[in-house]
């Protein structure tokens, strides 16, 4: 018997579908149509020299052009005027084409290489996922 999924998991990009078509999906049929965001919120050690931070950046912006299904690697620094950022100096947003993209990435050696040189510097990490539709998606009986 196929695995139910709750709505909620396909609201995005400005749709909605139907609590029955949802339950007529199965979770691969999902995995096949979501995108995956992945937000880091980065604090690095007080020691980390500003060179050190830009080849973080440099090795991060780099990751799409090396790892298939990495869509988008965005990086930030926090200009936030309300003061809410809870010390969190640093943000990377990376977009995975879906779930196997993600899965390819976790074990690349790239990602591993990222790792090597980050790790030194990292004073404190958040890293959230969520799924999304892509944008201008729709879903139909071929998706299940």
């Amino acid at each position: 018997m196929a695995e139910i999924v709750p709505s909620f998991a396909l609201y995005g990009a400005g749709q909605r579908y139907s609590l029955r078509l949802v339950q007529k999906m199965t979770l691969k049929a999902i995995e096949r149509i979501l995108m995956i965001r992945h937000i880091l919120l980065i604090t690095f050690t007080t020691d980390a020299s500003t060179e050190a931070i830009e080849q973080v950046r440099e090795a991060f912006l780099h990751i799409p052009e090396h790892i298939e299904g990495v869509q988008a690697v965005e990086w930030g620094i926090n200009d936030s005027p309300e003061d809410k950022n809870a010390g969190y100096t640093h943000c990377v947003l990376m977009t995975f084409q879906d779930e196997q993209a993600r899965q390819r990435y976790l074990p690349h050696p790239r990602h591993e290489a990222l790792k090597a040189i980050f790790r030194p510097l990292l004073g404190n990490i958040v890293v959230l996922d969520y799924p999304v539709l892509p944008p201008n998606s729709s879903v139909s009986s071929a998706a299940y």
